[in-house]
């Protein structure tokens, strides 16, 4: 027997693999990568840059998850799950 998964539950599904995959590209183009050294000379000038969580890509990612997840949980409530009837 095979269950039927709704539609509006694989977009869900989707999503989530989606956000699982980008999430450590983003987190890896935001680190900037690695070395690029200056070997010989003395003074090196670091510039660090910072963002604020509500404005990190990351975060951004896991609301729209989680917005998408309560639509999906708004939705199948107020659809309603109907009475199941078991005759012997």
């Amino acid at each position: 027997m095979r269950t039927k998964i709704s539609p509006a539950v694989s977009v869900v599904l989707i999503a989530l693999l989606l956000a699982m995959v980008q999430a450590p590209l983003l987190l890896a183009q935001e680190s900037g990568g690695g070395g690029g050294g200056t070997a010989g000379q003395g003074s090196t000038t670091t510039t660090t840059t910072t963002t604020t969580w509500y404005a990190n890509p990351t975060w951004i990612i896991v609301g729209v998850v989680v917005l998408i997840l309560l639509i999906v949980l708004v939705v199948a409530a107020s659809r309603g799950g109907g009475t199941t009837i078991i005759k012997d």
